[in-house]
């Protein structure tokens, strides 16, 4: 049996395919779920604030194969079957930039479909979960490239540029604390 870790590093990691209602209609494995069109599929995206209400912001390595070098959030995953979005969160969160907490709680959830490229797209319901640490992350080099802490109009202004360089998913999953 592997450790989460393990199958984590391996990248053979099974998605929850869902219908438009998020009702679970199987699983799929990861790569096969973001080919081409992409299968509908439930993801999370983890908002980190620091005490002077910073978010936390990654950029994504260079080996990722959707978005490689662009913007997110803390971190970006999927739930494994029979996990929870906090529970997701808490297991990756140490993988992607060393920072474990429990400090966590689900926050909103949306469905949106971006296309990378002809071989790649995402086609997500995505679950926000939010927290607050008191610490820079630790970055593990495979999934991310740097980080900054950055205050919601600074990142407000950036998403005005068309040629940012944020995720697609990025803006939505904020859009609760830029009203």
């Amino acid at each position: 049996m592997h450790t989460s870790w393990q199958k984590m590093s391996s990248q053979k990691e099974e998605v929850i395919l869902v219908n438009s209602a998020n009702e679970v209609i199987g699983s799929a494995d990861k790569f096969l779920a973001h080919q081409g069109k992409g299968m509908l599929h439930r993801a999370i995206t983890v908002v980190l604030f620091n005490p002077q209400q910073q978010v936390l912001v990654t950029q994504r390595s260079a080996q990722k194969p959707l978005w490689p070098l662009w913007w997110d959030t803390a971190c970006s995953t999927h739930q494994w079957p029979g996990e929870s979005d906090v529970e997701a969160a808490i297991r990756r969160l140490p993988f992607e930039i060393g920072i474990t907490t429990t400090d966590l709680q689900a926050s909103h959830q949306y469905e949106y479909h971006a296309v990378y490229n002809e071989e790649w797209s995402e086609n997500e319901i995505n679950h926000i979960v939010v927290g607050t640490v008191q610490q820079d992350p630790v970055l593990n080099p495979d999934e991310v490239a740097q980080f900054a802490w950055k205050s919601l109009e600074e990142i407000r202004a950036e998403l005005q540029n068309p040629n940012h360089q944020y995720a697609p998913w990025f803006e939505a999953a904020l859009q609760p604390w830029f009203k």
